[in-house]
């Protein structure tokens, strides 16, 4: 019979990960929320639609800041918003 081999030791974490932030703390608040709410449930599909688009819109991305009306919103997902919108930490521009 072939011998397990040791236990490793238990590493412990040297630094804990840093809380992520809620909306509040980002400064958008509770008018932000319930108008990403309305945008994603009137838009379920993204509105981008950029190459390699997913599909379903997960994002609410600000068109205008401060957003008071769900038409200061687009619906997109999470990898248009990332690969197209916002690519190498700037709003492209819509071509």
């Amino acid at each position: 019979m072939a011998e397990l081999p040791p236990k490793a030791p238990l590493m412990k974490p040297t630094a804990k990960a840093a809380p992520k932030k809620t909306t509040t703390d980002r400064d958008y608040g509770t008018l932000h929320q319930k108008l990403r709410k309305l945008v994603l449930q009137a838009r379920p599909m993204c509105e981008h639609k950029g190459t390699g688009c997913t599909g379903w819109s997960t994002i609410a991305h600000h068109l205008r800041r401060p957003a008071t009306s769900t038409a200061d919103y687009q619906a997109v997902c999470r990898h248009c918003h990332t690969t197209h919108i916002h690519a190498y930490g700037r709003v492209q521009s819509e071509e």
